[in-house]
């Protein structure tokens, strides 16, 4: 089994080489060859469980109902994905807590999983999952049969019958976006949690004995436009363009350079932090528009699986340029 998943996991990035080179136009930046991104290991195919429902996320004989231990959430500001309808679930081994000692990447306890589900239609067509081991991230998701009775490893990526346009990342393309952040986590943060749209906020965590109680609530400072604007570009740009992405290696395919810095701080949501995302975007801010406005196959932000224009994202940009 794990070499016929070793032979499917490529580098099957070839779509995204009209927005790579985009993304090149933007940053003014290099990088290394995207048709030579690294297989994931041997080690890590190894650990991938064959269907979603060995993964711990639901009951047994389940397809909705949680498994013990299980909670769902849903971050304030959300990563755009062609109109997907999505639900968030987390699990913390059982004694542990998150490590908030960097209020900017909280580290995770070995044994956590994070699971991420889209649905069209109200058709469930892909789950993505993430568990830590000792030494690093397992990604891997999870394709929907049509009837929605179970999900099976899909480690090439591509499309299904229920997933129309919707492009489901292979399992090495995964750290694309995630290896841009320390903690290897987007969406479970203080940023995004201190004002959930739903379940668990930083002060329940807290409470409830889940994250260390070192950690603060954070809030973007400034008028309503300029919030959803910031959280915005945090949400869809800031793993890639930040100040404080883990260096180029072997889990990025591309290092765009990070001049542009869209990443809210927690350290300093008032002040530093925000205005170099402010003047991040009004350096570049007709190019920024144009991009945003385009699908990946475009040229677009971000480079792959964008295959719809977010009008909404679009409105609340050219709304904080307009009272820039």
């Amino acid at each position: 089994m794990v070499k016929s998943f070793a032979k499917w996991v490529f580098c099957g990035l070839e779509r995204g080489v009209a927005a790579l080179v985009a993304l090149l136009v933007v940053v003014g930046g290099a990088c290394a060859p995207i048709d030579q991104c690294p297989p994931v290991s041997d080690v890590m195919l190894s650990r991938i469980r064959p269907t979603l429902a060995e993964t711990g996320l639901f009951a047994p004989g389940s397809t909705d109902a949680l498994a013990p231990g299980v909670r769902a959430y849903r971050p304030r500001y959300e990563l755009w994905s062609d109109g997907a309808s999505k639900r968030r679930w987390i699990w913390l081994p059982p004694g542990t807590r998150i490590d908030a000692t960097d209020v900017d990447s909280w580290q995770f306890p070995v044994g956590t999983r994070l699971w991420k589900e889209f649905s069209f239609a109200g058709r469930r067509v892909e789950t993505r999952y993430m568990e830590r081991f000792g030494d690093g991230w397992l990604f891997i998701s999870y394709a929907w049969n049509n009837d929605g009775t179970s999900a099976a490893a899909l480690p090439l990526g591509g499309t299904t019958p229920t997933s129309g346009t919707h492009s489901i990342p292979s399992a090495h393309q995964c750290l694309g976006c995630h290896g841009g952040r320390a903690s290897r986590v987007l969406g479970f943060s203080a940023m995004q949690l201190t004002d959930a749209r739903d379940g668990p906020t930083v002060r329940q965590l807290i409470d409830a004995g889940l994250l260390a109680p070192e950690a603060r609530e954070v809030r973007v400072d400034g008028d309503a436009v300029t919030r959803d604007a910031l959280g915005y570009l945090h949400a869809n740009c800031s793993h890639c363009h930040n100040q404080s992405r883990p260096p180029s290696g072997p889990e990025r395919c591309f290092n765009p350079q990070n001049e542009i810095d869209f990443f809210t701080s927690a350290r300093d949501t008032g002040g530093a932090a925000s205005l170099a995302a402010v003047r991040s975007f009004a350096a570049r801010r007709d190019e920024i528009l144009d991009l945003v406005g385009r699908t990946s196959a475009q040229g677009g932000m971000p480079p792959l699986a964008k295959a719809q224009v977010d009008s909404e994202g679009v409105a609340i940009l050219r709304a904080f340029a307009a009272a820039q």
